[in-house]
Formats: structure tokens, C-alpha cells, sequence
């Protein structure tokens, strides 16, 4: 895996650091993926979380379209999964 995400480190640690701001941003909270609200027409809005955005922001501007989408992919897999496979 290592040879196929050689900044591996150094881009968990980035991202640890903004997700850390913005859990401290909300008082010790969780923080949410999205935010979805409904409208009193019924119709939902979904939202992508402003620290997800900031994180892919981040990579994008750093690696480029392509690459920083992959890092991002392989960031919140390991968030979501702890480094695990789902099956």
C-alpha cells in the first residue's frame, strides 16, 4: 500500500489535523459526513460537510484533480472502515 500512496503519512496527519479543528470548532461533537435539511416544501438539501470540503480542497490543491480525489477516497475509506475491509 505504501508504494501506491507514498505521502501516506504526511496526508493522514493533515487530515487528522483539520478534522481535529473542526470536532474542537463543535465543542468536542461529532461531526457529520453531510448535512441534510428539509425544507417546508419537503424537498431535502443535502450538504457535504464544510471539514470534508475543506479536506478535498486541500488535496486537490495539492496534488491536482485526479490525485487529490484519490488521496481523499483513500482518507475517508480509512476513517469510515478504522483501515478495514467492508464486506
Amino acid at each position: 500500500m505504501k508504494k501506491d500512496w507514498p505521502t501516506r503519512d504526511y496526508d493522514l496527519k493533515t487530515a487528522a489535523d483539520i478534522i481535529s479543528r473542526y470536532v474542537e470548532l463543535n465543542e468536542g461533537e461529532p461531526i457529520g459526513l453531510l448535512h441534510i435539511a428539509v425544507a417546508e416544501d419537503e424537498i431535502a438539501d443535502v450538504q457535504i460537510s464544510d471539514w470534508l470540503m475543506e479536506l478535498a480542497e486541500h488535496y486537490y490543491m495539492l496534488y491536482g484533480r485526479e490525485r487529490g480525489e484519490r488521496v481523499t477516497e483513500l482518507i475517508l475509506a480509512r476513517c469510515i472502515t478504522s483501515g478495514h475491509a467492508i464486506h
